[in-house]
């Protein structure tokens, strides 16, 4: 019974998406329809020869435009654009963009797998000072050294947990 509910559930979410991405492709052609619109306005104007040097710049000045995207790939009316220039291009631009959001990922892995292997190392070697610190206190201790060694493991007891706890806390702090 669950499977059913969650098979609903996926279909429903499928049949959402493909409205959603319809209703977008609808909201952009319409936007593209609405500028193109706009140009053909203004190069009919532009055409005119009875006009004034100073109102053709302002047409001018109209006519471009600028368009931004942020990300790997540009949006379809852009892609088709750069397909309507040059054949093939549209599927080179994605194919690049897959293969740097692949990059991105990769090379984030392994920067990540490097600070945790660094963080690794770094508290084994904490671990072994630590140790070898405490042995020579008690050593000292045993060799009736009393406030030579206890100074020297207390210290470092100190230290140590002074150090666990300020990391710990930072982590917090972050999160």
């Amino acid at each position: 019974m669950n499977e059913e509910k969650k098979d609903k559930t996926e279909k429903n979410d499928e049949e959402l998406n493909e409205e959603k991405k319809d209703k977008l492709e609808k909201i952009d052609k319409e936007l593209n329809e609405e500028k193109k619109d706009k140009l053909e306005k203004i190069d009919e104007e532009l055409n005119n020869p009875n006009i004034s040097k100073s109102e053709k710049e302002k047409l001018l000045m109209k006519r471009q435009h600028v368009e931004m995207y942020s990300g790997p790939l540009p949006p379809p009316s852009m892609l088709e654009e750069y397909e309507k220039i040059v054949p093939g291009s549209g599927k080179k631009i994605i194919d690049n963009g897959l293969e740097e959001s692949n990059f991105r990922r990769e090379f984030n892995k392994k920067n990540l797998d490097a600070v945790v292997s660094q963080e690794k190392r770094r508290d084994w070697m904490a671990f072994l000072i630590g140790l070898v610190s405490i042995i020579c206190g008690a050593w000292l201790i045993n060799s009736n050294q009393y406030v030579i060694g206890s100074i020297f493991a207390g210290s470092t007891v100190i230290s140590l947990v002074g150090l666990f706890l300020g990391k710990t806390h930072q982590k917090y702090k972050q999160n």
